[in-house]
C-alpha cells in the first residue's frame, strides 16, 4: 500500500475485461485516480488498443500521494477463416455440393435453391447462374466471409464472366476466365481505366490471374 492508502478499500479500476476479434480496437478506461500510468500504454485515462494476442494491461492511480494498481485483460478471437469452395458450372436439373469451411456457425444466402442455409455442406440446385455468400462465425461473435458461384450452363445459352475474383494465390477464385461451355473462338481483353491493355487471350482454357507487369 502507497503512504495514505486504507487497507482493504481498491482505489484503481481499469474496467472490466473484454473480447475482441482479430484486429480490432477497443478503449479501456480506469478510474479511481486523479492521474494515470499505464503499463504498456499513456498517461490518459482512456487508452485505444488493438492487441494481436490476449493481452492484460495494468493501469497505477495516483491521488496525492495514494497509489494503487489494476489490471484488465483483452481477450483476443481468432476470425474464423471462411473458405466457399470453388465456382462450379452445373446443367439446369444438376445439384452440387458447397463445401463450406471455417467452423462455428455457418449462414449462406441467398436461400433459393439450397438445401439448408445454415449447414457447412449444402446441397445446391440453382435455377440460374448464382452467387452464394457464406458467413461464417465463431462463438465470439467474429465473422468472415466467402463466395462461391454455381454457373449454370443453359446448353450454349449462356456466355459468363464473374464480375469478380479474388488474386490472392489460396487457389480460390484465383483466375478471371470467361465462362461458357460451346465457345468456339474467342478474344478476351481486359484493360486498365487509361485503355492500356492488362491482358488478352484467345484461348478459353487460359484466364487473368490479376498481375500487369508481374505486379
Amino acid at each position: 500500500l502507497a503512504h495514505g492508502q486504507k487497507a482493504g478499500k481498491r482505489q484503481a479500476d481499469a474496467g472490466p475485461d473484454d473480447t475482441i476479434c482479430t484486429g480490432e480496437v477497443v478503449q479501456i478506461t480506469a478510474s479511481g485516480g486523479n492521474t494515470y500510468v499505464w503499463n504498456p500504454g499513456s498517461s490518459s485515462a482512456s487508452i485505444m488498443v488493438s492487441p494481436n494476442l490476449t493481452t492484460s494491461y495494468t493501469v497505477t492511480a495516483f491521488t496525492g500521494m495514494c497509489s494503487d494498481a489494476d489490471t484488465v485483460t483483452i481477450v483476443v478471437s481468432p476470425m474464423p477463416g471462411a473458405g466457399a469452395g470453388t465456382n462450379t458450372i452445373i446443367l439446369p436439373g444438376q445439384s452440387v455440393v458447397l463445401n463450406g469451411s471455417g467452423g462455428g456457425n455457418y449462414s449462406w444466402s441467398p436461400s433459393m435453391g439450397l438445401s439448408c442455409v445454415t449447414c457447412s455442406n449444402p446441397s445446391a440446385s440453382p435455377l440460374q447462374t448464382t452467387t452464394y455468400m457464406l458467413v461464417v462465425s465463431n462463438p465470439d461473435g467474429c465473422t468472415d466471409t466467402a463466395y462461391v458461384t454455381i454457373m449454370v450452363d443453359l446448353l450454349c445459352g449462356t456466355i459468363f464472366v464473374p464480375n469478380a475474383f479474388s488474386p490472392n494465390e489460396d487457389a480460390e477464385n484465383d483466375i478471371l476466365y470467361v465462362r461458357g461451355s460451346c465457345i468456339i473462338e474467342l478474344l478476351f481483353t481486359i484493360y486498365n481505366r487509361w485503355g492500356e491493355t492488362v491482358f488478352s487471350t484467345d484461348d478459353i482454357t487460359k484466364g487473368w490471374g490479376g498481375f500487369y507487369k508481374n505486379n
